[in-house]
């Protein structure tokens, strides 16, 4: 059973509305899209993940309906100078801290999917993947989640830097008994804060 565009599309508007507006203290990128030298800058992603209609005690290799989770991509836009990624932080959908992941926290990473980078070189891109966005208990029950993720970035030397693309990566996967594969994707601006 495929889930309709429509409510794909009202469950990506529902997250990016739903992001909060609570984080000061963050330096925006300048008109010209640059992060200034000696300045880091604050990225609000939002994520979901939605398995409607199961018992809460279902976990996810046995849901019979398909769903939505989200990854992250990052990519180092700049030609000539690293990016670093500084901090993690992570929020649910009521605005309340989860957890914060720095350089050097483990990031559980899929069999076979490359490790997550801390470090992006010129035009580097690397994946956040959705298991180190959600407590463990999420992970492995179905509900319709909304966290909140802001990722603190900055050149790794020091010098301004044109601020990096991240975006929020929205799969619409099938049931298992359907081959579990992806059925849609749409991924969606993260908001510099």
């Amino acid at each position: 059973m495929k889930m309709k565009k429509s409510l794909l599309g009202l469950t990506v508007l529902a997250g990016l509305l739903n992001a909060s507006a609570g984080f000061t203290g963050v330096a925006l990128p300048n008109r010209l899209g640059y992060i200034p030298a000696h300045t880091s800058a604050t990225v609000l992603c939002s994520a979901s993940r939605f398995f409607p209609g199961s018992p809460a005690t279902t976990i996810v290799s046995n849901e019979a309906v398909g769903g939505l989770e989200t990854n992250f991509l990052i990519t180092n836009t700049s030609g000539n100078t690293a990016l670093k990624i500084n901090k993690i932080e992570v929020y649910g959908m009521t605005g309340a801290w989860i957890t914060t992941l720095t350089p050097g926290s483990p990031i559980a990473t899929p069999v076979g999917d490359p490790a997550f980078k801390w470090k992006l070189a010129p035009h580097e891109t690397t994946r956040l993947p959705h298991e180190a966005t959600l407590p463990a208990l999420q992970q492995s029950k179905p509900e319709l989640l909304w966290n909140n993720i802001v990722f603190t970035v900055a050149s790794a030397d020091g010098s301004k830097i044109i601020a990096p693309l991240v975006y929020s990566d929205y799969i619409e996967k099938a049931t298992p008994l359907n081959g579990g594969g992806v059925l849609d994707r749409i991924r969606a601006d993260c908001v510099y804060r």
